[in-house]
Parts: C-alpha cells; structure tokens; sequence
C-alpha cells in the first residue's frame, strides 16, 4: 500500500523533475539543431527530441539510484 503523499514534497519534486528534464530536453534539441535545424524545429523534431529527452532522464535516474530511492520512499 502507498503512502499518502505531502502536497509540498510532490511538489518540489515535480519542479525538480520538470526542471531537469527542460534541461536535458535543451541539450538534446540543441544537437539535434546541428544535425538537422530544419526538422528538429518541426511539430515531429520535438516530439523526438522530447522522447529522447524523457528516456535518457529515465535511463539516468534508474541508473543513479535516484528511481529506487523515491519508489523505496512511498512504499
């Protein structure tokens, strides 16, 4: 069963999150702009470079412990 979550924490956790993830998202965006600036500008450019964005923000937390420390915390 899950904890009830404090509305404070969720939401220094959310803009924690929110703001690592806009970080990656740049860094992503801006290579994809020296590949193709074109089409990385396009609705499809930033829906992949979005994608990438989350699954290397996913892959980083799993892989760091930062993943298991949260899941461990509201169990």
């Amino acid at each position: 069963m899950s904890k009830i979550v404090n509305g404070t924490q969720l939401l220094g956790e959310t803009l924690v999150i929110g703001i690592i993830f806009t970080i990656m998202f740049m860094i992503v965006h801006v290579l994809a702009m020296y590949v193709d600036a074109e089409f990385s500008m396009s609705h499809t450019g930033m829906a992949i470079a979005a994608f990438v964005a989350a699954a290397l923000f996913h892959l980083s937390a799993e892989y760091s412990g930062w993943n298991r420390r949260f899941c461990d915390e509201y169990r």
